[in-house]
């Protein structure tokens, strides 16, 4: 009987399917096999840039206005380590902002929903680190408690600027140290 090499049989590919969790595990370590992307690299930017355009396409500009301002007050300080103006090589760093979620606000504006839905206990973010091809997700999410009282006359500032804090956080921590 002869055998050939030159064709995939049944038994060949179920003992490659087989094997492919072995694989993962001995390529990418334990990270790889998990699904876990590992941390960018550090490198320079020439600028930070929030878009917030997909949130206001959803129809919600002014909204969208407040919140990427937030945002790039709190991201400028988290990437200053980062950014290199002089450079004019590299790239430019985006942190795009998708859906957000303040349930004060449900019932007078229409927020646009994303990932997390909606309740009344959490505030959140969902968007992404961008330069070039990389583009990774960010999704942060906080009590809409901790910022205090609803009955004090800046809580709704303060849950907005504490949410862009820790979602400007967690971009910066897609970057090793």
């Amino acid at each position: 009987m002869a055998v050939s090499r030159d064709r995939l049989t049944r038994r060949a590919l179920l003992v490659g399917l087989a094997a492919m969790p072995l694989a993962a595990c001995a390529e990418g370590g334990l990270r790889g096999s998990l699904g876990l992307e590992p941390k960018l690299p550090r490198r320079r930017f020439r600028a930070l840039r929030i878009d917030a355009a997909p949130m206001a396409r959803k129809g919600v500009p002014n909204w969208t206005a407040r919140i990427a301002a937030a945002v790039k007050a709190a991201a400028e300080p988290a990437f200053a380590d980062l950014i290199d103006p002089r450079d004019r090589k590299a790239p430019v760093l985006t942190l795009e902002i998708d859906a957000c979620d303040f349930p004060i606000w449900r019932a007078l504006h229409d927020i646009p929903f994303g990932d997390f839905g909606a309740d009344e206990e959490s505030d959140w973010i969902v968007g992404h680190v961008v330069y070039g091809a990389v583009r990774r997700r960010v999704a942060v999410t906080s009590d809409a408690r901790s910022a205090g009282a609803q009955y004090l006359p800046d809580v709704d500032q303060r849950r907005i600027d504490r949410l862009a804090a820790l979602f400007a956080a967690w971009a910066r921590r897609e970057f090793e140290d």
